[in-house]
């Protein structure tokens, strides 16, 4: 029987963020498009660095290649941290026709492992975080190119390669990854009526406040939240700023009025009051991959979106979004009143397009 593994990058638990809430979506179109998925744990590298670098050697040479370059050798090591979860992974399943991947980042030596069994693969990374740092700086040097390089080598080995968002598509296609499609989030079937009944319990509800919502341990999301509540000063007396999210606290490093409030943990039902009052959410990044979740998911629930350029990619021309780049902008927005926006519409034809090539990839000799 045809069959289709899936590596996430989330593997699926309780944890609710974008990165587990784009894993779900994946879980959802798979499983509505192909018979048979099997979503397995993401594999972690076996062995001492010199054991990894002869098993790599070996693979290399074994399939005709000849490791001549640093890069080469770097990709030889990292092939074999993982030849051995990898073959493990074929005898657990030996009627594996395509194998998606979540994460370029962590499993892009797998495409040539997979090339080389014959075996179809289709990422669909949540972000192009990938770079380790290169475009997401957090590291930097010569390794962090070759991973970078490789990450781009691979996803041009892919049968197929669908992003989350627009820009990185534009990002893969001038880098000549013609097999690159935009597959754009939309929350799993499950969460709609959750975020349809906020946009219900809004109606004729009083909006008291700015909610800035986010996880403050993603570098990009915290430097954000600072510049929002920086821009925000001049309003802290008449308007109440509500930060919730994963880290929030620390943002408590500078003293702000108790118009100001802070939710580090916050449970399905506070979300809920929170979107439900919230007179709109406002969101800013300097830098950013992927796409943001939490803009569409507002935007269903009913509450306007306000960011900036960064924060609002892909989804700058969706109905109920404004858009500010400066602080007087972003002023001027807050004091505007603002109906709920419309639901807004799923595009259905990315959908069919990930789910045709799965099935043209299951259908095709091995």
């Amino acid at each position: 029987m045809s069959q289709v593994v899936f590596i996430p990058q989330n593997y699926p638990t309780t944890a609710r963020h974008g990165g587990s809430k784009r894993t779900a979506q994946v879980i959802e179109l798979l499983r509505s498009a192909v018979l048979t998925v099997r979503v397995v744990e993401p594999l972690s590298p076996i062995g001492s660095r010199s054991l990894r670098l002869l098993r790599g050697l070996w693979n290399e040479v074994r399939h005709g290649r000849l490791p001549l370059s640093p890069y080469r050798w770097f990709l030889a090591t990292r092939l074999g941290a993982y030849l051995h979860g990898y073959n493990r992974l074929l005898s657990q399943y030996p009627d594996i026709r395509v194998v998606v991947l979540e994460s370029l980042r962590d499993q892009y030596q797998f495409v040539l492992f997979a090339k080389d069994h014959g075996i179809s693969v289709v990422c669909v990374p949540i972000a192009l975080e990938s770079s380790h740092g290169l475009l997401i700086p957090s590291r930097s040097g010569v390794i962090e190119w070759m991973r970078f390089r490789g990450m781009i080598d691979a996803a041009a080995l892919c049968d197929a390669v669908f992003t989350i968002s627009r820009e990185e598509l534009l990002l893969l296609r001038n880098m000549s990854i013609t097999n690159a499609e935009s597959l754009p989030y939309c929350p799993e079937s499950s969460e709609w009526p959750r975020l349809l009944a906020i946009r219900t319990a809004r109606i004729g509800r009083q909006k008291k406040h700015v909610l800035i919502l986010g996880s403050a341990i993603h570098p990009p999301t915290l430097a954000g939240m600072r510049v929002l509540l920086e821009w925000l000063r001049p309003v802290f007396q008449s308007e109440r700023i509500i930060v919730a999210g994963y880290g929030v606290q620390q943002l408590r490093n500078v003293d702000y009025p108790d118009a100001v409030q802070f939710h580090e943990s916050i449970s399905d039902e506070q979300l809920f009051e929170l979107y439900a009052s919230a007179k709109c959410t406002a969101i800013y990044q300097v830098q950013g991959d992927g796409a943001l979740t939490r803009v569409i998911e507002a935007l269903i629930a009913g509450v306007p979106v306000l960011g900036n350029p960064i924060a609002l990619r892909s989804f700058i021309e969706v109905s109920g979004v404004r858009m500010f780049d400066s602080q007087e902008e972003l002023l001027n927005l807050i004091t505007m009143p603002y109906s709920d926006p419309p639901v807004p519409v799923r595009s259905e034809v990315p959908v069919h397009k990930f789910a045709d090539c799965l099935r043209k990839l299951c259908d095709s000799e091995k």
